[in-house]
């Protein structure tokens, strides 16, 4: 059983037949920095939009990110400034902060210094989230 939510501008559609942690309406639940605790896999690209599945542990070998409760970002990306393969990932420490109802910024690292981005989530069900990020 499938259960997600989709955001858009002016109006929200809610699928599902049950509730659970991270079955929330963003924008409408404060919760919302709850059900994105924990650590999400790149899973893959859809549009411009990416999809990363609830993981345990990040890989060492793959991007991946970790919400922390106290604000703590930690995000395995490449280690370098080259993007062919092979590449090697590092992990990087943030600092993430929700800025609207589905948007978050993140303050991080990265081989070449400090980055800030904005991260927009799309939609979240307990095993998917789809963000949409922008530098």
């Amino acid at each position: 059983q499938i259960h997600e939510i989709f955001i858009y501008p002016l109006h929200i559609q809610h699928f599902t037949t049950s509730c659970s942690k991270k079955d929330l309406l963003i924008g409408l639940d404060p919760a919302l920095n709850e059900s994105l605790e924990g650590s999400w896999q790149h899973a893959y690209y859809s549009d411009s939009l990416q999809i990363l599945s609830a993981s345990n542990k990040l890989k060492n070998d793959a991007y991946g990110f970790t919400f922390e409760t106290n604000g703590t970002f930690k995000e395995n990306k490449n280690a370098g400034g080259c993007g062919t393969p092979p590449i090697t990932y590092k992990m990087y420490d943030g600092k993430w902060k929700r800025t609207s109802d589905s948007v978050f910024t993140i303050d991080t690292e990265f081989w070449g210094g400090e980055r800030s981005f904005e991260l927009r989530v799309i939609s979240i069900s307990p095993d998917t989230i789809k963000i949409h990020t922008s530098y």
